[in-house]
């Protein structure tokens, strides 16, 4: 499968330090395929029992004056795929600068990361591709927002540009506090960027939501597993908008006629309309949806990457054979409808977070557990940015998401009771999480 050495076996280099990109490297690393994975992390990773993960601690700052350490360091190690699963990366266009250098990569390059990039541009596509999207108005001031018909009201209120914060989509009840929270992604933006661009303001459209992500190459592209996931802070979708509390996949409860219409009436017509628009795309797409009160898919946005903790929930699914299919696409030899492996049975993803999360920042706190973080054969932690500490069975983290529990169960209800032991082996006090990942799907209320 490489032709740089005398070993089949491949090398992957990760570039994500969330948890996302740790449960794909302990995907590969489970791969006959694959001699080792290293992965891009900002912060130390605890041992879970991969002994091919290799963490590289140096990519930090991913900027595009530090893109030719990236590059030797491919070429010194003799890396035969890149992986980028952050979205800044993308935008800043580190998947161009590999391809320009002959490196094998999978993720989405400067123009193309677009769809992502600007939720101006995405709402526009989908117009132009004739995809359904709750009706919006973009918005570059405050001032515009004032002449918007009240009628909108409740509704989201979204970043243009990707920021890192829980102001990113935020549902408001009135003109007033559209306003006094676009103020806010306007600083966040101006500060981030050096600009502020738009904020949209997007109907509140009622169901109950699912993501899909393909992995596509060209015109060719093969389906990953639906997810059902829980973005709002505390039970019964109660709290804020936050990053996502948890998953499950695969999503009881998904027709052949619903899964039928969400291929052909939001998939099909994205892949077609970035192709007819020149955005090739060699990378996983993230479709965020909406089954309304019709039983018929929206589609709220793309992402180019994985969701987390949609991501997390998918590699535990999948089987080591997706190595070769990711190794494909880095090839653009991707096989259309190429049948992936998957598990029988369900995940459950819980996350666990500080009780100040999202609201406060830079506050640090140990977290203390009763085991060793190795797998189990039915469960995995992964771990998002931690910090230093010098206790044995102890992480510090400061205040983010700090890690995940992905369970296998023959059903929903055995995934999600394998989580929560898991979680309650957690002796910290400072921790939160939802108790209710996938209890809304068992109980079948995703489904009225």
């Amino acid at each position: 499968m490489n032709n740089d050495k005398n070993s089949t076996a491949i090398r992957f280099l990760i570039i994500d330090s969330q948890a996302r990109g740790h449960a794909l490297s302990c995907l590969l690393a489970q791969s006959s395929d694959v001699e080792c994975v290293f992965l891009s992390r900002r912060s130390p990773l605890p041992d879970i029992g991969y002994q091919k993960i290799q963490p590289v601690y140096w990519m930090e700052e991913l900027q595009p004056d530090t893109y030719f350490q990236i590059i030797d360091f491919c070429r010194e190690k003799a890396v035969d795929c890149v992986v980028v699963g952050t979205a800044d990366a993308m935008i800043e266009g580190l998947v161009d600068a590999l391809t320009f250098a002959n490196i094998r990569v999978v993720g989405a390059n400067k123009k193309s990361s677009i769809v992502e990039a600007s939720k101006c541009f995405s709402k526009r596509f989908f117009d132009r591709q004739g995809v359904s999207t709750p009706k919006y108005y973009t918005c570059q001031s405050t001032e515009e927002i004032i002449t918007v018909d009240n009628g909108i009201y409740p509704c989201f209120i979204k970043s243009d540009k990707v920021i890192r914060s829980h102001y990113s989509a935020v549902k408001v009840n009135s003109k007033e506090e559209a306003v006094n929270v676009a103020i806010e992604i306007f600083s966040i933006q101006q500060n981030y960027y050096g600009f502020s661009t738009a904020v949209i303001l997007e109907e509140l459209c009622e169901g109950r939501e699912l993501s899909l992500t393909i992995l596509m190459s060209g015109e060719n592209w093969v389906e990953l597993p639906a997810c059902r996931d829980y973005k709002t802070l505390n039970d019964n979708d109660n709290g804020g908008n936050t990053s996502g509390m948890g998953a499950i996949t695969p999503v009881p409860g998904v027709s052949s006629d619903l899964h039928r219409s969400m291929i052909t009436s939001l998939v099909q017509p994205v892949v077609a309309g970035m192709v007819q628009e020149g955005l090739h795309y060699n990378g996983f797409l993230y479709f965020g949806i909406m089954i309304d009160a019709n039983n018929g898919p929206v589609l709220l946005e793309l992402n180019c990457r994985l969701g987390d903790p949609e991501g997390q929930a998918i590699c535990s699914l999948l089987t080591s054979d997706f190595a070769s299919v990711l190794f494909s696409v880095s090839m653009g030899q991707l096989q259309k409808n190429a049948p992936l492996s998957i598990k029988p049975g369900y995940i459950c993803c819980v996350y666990a977070v500080p009780k100040s999360y999202p609201e406060k920042a830079g506050v640090s706190f140990s977290v203390n557990f009763s085991e060793t973080f190795e797998s189990a054969g039915k469960h995995d932690f992964y771990f998002g940015e931690l910090l230093l500490s010098d206790h044995l069975n102890t992480i510090m983290t400061y205040n983010n998401r700090t890690f995940c529990v992905s369970a296998w169960g023959g059903t929903l209800s055995l995934a999600r009771q394998l989580a929560y032991q898991k979680l309650h082996m957690v002796l910290s006090d400072g921790l939160h999480y939802r108790n209710d990942i996938g209890v809304s799907v068992i109980k079948g209320e995703d489904g009225r």
